[in-house]
């Protein structure tokens, strides 16, 4: 029902305590329209970055909530941003193709300045951050992968030596979560900002990445023939929250709470974790993955297995619906979500193009569901005027 009923008091009180006025909006913004490929965006804060191929090589893009600006202009490639805002401090690292035979450096903004933070013959990549806390991976001697952190209470430092990989690593606060691969295993260590520990017991079998957050881990292994959800906490548990003849996909993590997917027969569906139990929140025969988390949404994309188009859905915690967010293309990937704002790439045809959406609160005048009242509710509403949907004899 249209919001034409604020016309009268009587059915404004319908309308809200129908629930119409409790309900969440998304406003879409469409962040770039050009014909370069815009990859990996991130959000935090309201802000946010991605890499855009400037001429003939990728620069960094920042989006500050109002005006975006090109971080990085320079000749050579600039890769996997990652963006983290506690405020006050806004951090964005990323990588660039600057070492000796196209090895990689690793670089960070700090809202005012750009600084480098490794300047040698090896491979550094992949950096991730949160707040100052900033961790990459390198290819020391070129043999294995070690993974170094950077603070500005403590500069750079090593926090794995020795002769095997690590990797597909998370960081919040002072803990750091990551893989390290032997020649037998995966396994789980836990960094707590003193020591770092294997957390995994075993010969376990880890699928990987590793989500953090809050100090609580939660990643994949092999159990009972199937790819299961295990959790750990700093100080506490480490345990098993899955069990069945379905094999889980891509588990993160937020505060205490846990999302992912689990595949069944040919399409994968979405389960939750409150801290208190698991639930199932869809029943549909579409692929539901790549989940991403936040205190009130659960974010996945949706695939129709007979066709090509792939839709970002967003799951209301609060009040248990789901809503598909508004895009113009039909292709759709790599969501992912910050308070109350989502991020995500779409392909024009040509291209892909970055895309955010924002959450608001219904509003009675908000007739078309933008976030905005303007002349276009104006205009749905004019196209109603005098209509009356109740019962003939109940109309004036």
């Amino acid at each position: 029902m249209k919001t034409v009923s604020r016309a009268t008091l009587g059915l404004v009180l319908v309308v809200t305590l129908c629930g119409a006025a409790s309900a969440a909006h998304w406003r879409v913004v469409q962040l770039t329209d050009n014909t370069v490929d815009d990859h990996g965006p991130r959000i935090s804060g309201g802000r946010v970055v991605w890499a855009s191929k400037v001429d003939a090589d990728y620069e960094i893009m920042y989006y500050d909530g109002h005006t975006t600006q090109q971080l990085t202009a320079n000749d050579v490639d600039d890769l996997s941003p990652c963006i983290s805002v506690v405020d006050p401090n806004v951090t964005v690292c990323w990588h660039a193709v600057v070492g000796p035979g196209r090895t990689r450096e690793v670089f960070y903004f700090d809202g005012a300045q750009i600084t480098r933070l490794t300047d040698n013959s090896w491979d550094d990549r992949e950096a991730v951050c949160w707040d100052r806390h900033i961790v990459w991976r390198q290819r020391t001697d070129r043999t294995d992968w070690e993974l170094f952190d950077y603070h500005p209470r403590h500069g750079v430092r090593r926090l794995t030596d020795d002769e095997f990989d690590h990797g597909d690593y998370a960081v919040w606060g002072p803990f750091v979560a990551w893989a390290r691969n032997t020649m037998f295993e995966r396994e789980i260590w836990f960094y707590d900002g003193s020591t770092a520990q294997k957390i995994t017991s075993g010969d376990a079998a880890v699928n990987l990445p590793v989500s953090l957050s809050g100090g609580h881990a939660a990643w994949l292994q092999w159990a009972d023939g199937n790819w299961e959800v295990f959790d750990y906490h700093v100080g506490g548990h480490y345990r098993r929250l899955t069990f069945g003849d379905h094999d889980h996909h891509g588990p993160v993590v937020f505060d205490e709470t846990i999302a992912w997917s689990r595949g069944q027969d040919d399409h994968e569906e979405i389960l939750y974790y409150d801290g208190q139990q698991v639930r199932q929140l869809t029943y549909n025969g579409a692929r539901d993955r790549d989940v991403r988390l936040a205190e009130r949404w659960v974010v996945y994309l949706r695939s129709d297995p007979e066709t090509d188009r792939s839709d970002v859905v967003v799951y209301d915690l609060q009040r248990g619906y789901e809503t598909p967010l508004a895009s113009p293309y039909e292709q759709n990937r790599d969501p992912h979500v910050d308070g109350d704002a989502i991020v995500w790439m779409g392909w024009d045809g040509e291209d892909y193009e970055i895309m955010l959406a924002v959450a608001c609160d219904e509003m009675p005048g908000d007739t078309n569901g933008d976030c905005v009242v303007n002349l276009l509710d104006l205009a749905d509403v004019a196209g109603d005027w005098t209509r009356c949907t109740a019962p003939e004899p109940y109309c004036p």
